[in-house]
């Protein structure tokens, strides 16, 4: 118990850190070191399997390192980006990112710091990023469905087991559509923050207000 408490509290830290490392007019805070990041498609056959135990008699997770996971989208295929640093037990804590508007994911990935962090400290990253990658997301309602289906994999854990609740950090326009989403299932949502995001039109928070939790009297805007 005494591990899981001092992992919330770390990964708490880097929520905080988080909302530094791209804030509105504040330039991009460089990492001190940072490594190539080179995503591995994610299929079965490709990936080596590690079923290790870990010094403080933990799981380890199957699969770590970088990765890029497949994510269907109705009738197409978006990506997204996943990292497990080494050494990661299964049932690790996920920090869930969306890449700022106008950025590559390696490129963001890098010269913000996070990959250091999760490193340091433990936690894994699930990265939402633009169509190819490139940094040009589609408008917040075209998004709207991407967002979905990628967090819908991530709870799914298909190729790792991850904590049942995420800390979400998001940027921009999919930062936008992540908030938009996380109002609605706020019970897998351990913690959040979001940075030049949240251009969220007052009838959708109206509809938030009006829209209660099966089963109870509690609106969603009240999570």
């Amino acid at each position: 118990m005494n591990q899981w408490i001092k992992r919330f509290g770390q990964v708490m830290l880097s929520l905080l850190v988080g909302i530094l490392v791209l804030s509105s007019g504040a330039g991009l805070i460089y990492a001190k070191s940072c490594k190539k990041l080179e995503a591995i498609k994610w299929t079965e056959e490709d990936i080596k399997i590690n079923s290790s135990i870990s010094s403080d008699h933990g799981i380890e997770m199957l699969y770590q390192g970088y990765f890029e996971q497949e994510i269907s989208v109705g009738e197409e295929t978006r990506t997204a980006k996943v990292y497990i640093p080494e050494g990661s037990d299964q049932g690790s804590y996920f920090v869930v990112l969306t890449v700022p508007d106008g950025m590559k994911t390696e490129t963001f990935l890098q010269k913000s710091g996070w990959v250091d962090k999760a490193d340091k400290e433990d936690f894994c990253l699930f990265v939402m990023e633009p169509k190819g990658g490139k940094g040009k997301w589609g408008t917040v309602e075209e998004e709207a469905e991407y967002v979905k289906a990628a967090y819908a994999a991530l709870v799914a854990g298909k190729y790792y087991l991850p904590f049942p609740t995420f800390y979400l950090v998001g940027y921009g326009t999919g930062g936008t559509a992540l908030q938009k989403y996380a109002m609605t299932n706020a019970i897998t949502v351990a913690g959040a923050a979001f940075i030049n995001a949240s251009d969220i039109d007052s009838s959708y928070l109206e509809e938030m207000a009006e829209t209660k939790y099966a089963k109870s009297d509690i609106a969603y805007s009240e999570v």
